[in-house]
């Protein structure tokens, strides 16, 4: 009864998702997962069940997700510490504040991207979360993960963009 990325394609297995989630089973957190988990597949083979499953608790699974194609007119930012490599995985829509984004926002700058090439993007919300791979601050113990890290705010939309150095371009 083990979870897959496939799991996606049916309701019986998506709901062994919102049980390991620990979630409510209603429509818009099934289709959130649904559409993730398919998003997932397609465009993160490689990924494992662990870090999905860190991914989805960190969205706001109340609230829409959905899979976008990012065009040229389309602006994105990310925040990033001095030092740290631009190109990760988690952006947001330019105008976006770091204090809604679900990760420490000390010490973090606006990194500016245009889109080269169109790019797929899993767009969803952040959701309050325990930062625990940001550097210490204002610890809080996440019995969970039997860790400490930082408790972050959510609400803002994030988008999830794989092999972003592919698709985006830092804006000068």
């Amino acid at each position: 009864m083990g979870l897959s990325l496939q799991d996606y394609k049916s309701d019986t297995d998506i709901r062994k998702w919102i049980d390991e989630l620990g979630i409510v089973n209603a429509a818009l957190p099934r289709d959130g997962v649904a559409k993730s988990l398919s998003f997932f597949d397609r465009h993160m083979p490689r990924l494992g069940v662990e870090q999905a499953s860190d991914f989805l608790r960190a969205m706001d699974l109340s609230r829409p997700v959905r899979s976008v194609m990012l065009t040229s007119h389309d602006r994105v930012i990310a925040f990033r510490r001095a030092g740290e490599a631009e190109f990760k995985l988690f952006y947001c829509r330019s105008g976006s504040s770091k204090y809604e984004s679900g990760i420490n926002p000390e010490g973090r700058s606006v990194v500016r991207f245009r889109v080269r090439l169109n790019c797929p993007a899993l767009e969803s919300y952040s959701t309050g979360v325990i930062d625990t791979w940001s550097y210490p601050s204002n610890m809080t113990i996440a019995p969970r993960k039997k860790s400490y890290g930082y408790m972050a705010m959510g609400g803002g939309a994030q988008l999830l963009i794989p092999d972003a150095h592919r698709w985006l371009e830092i804006a000068v």
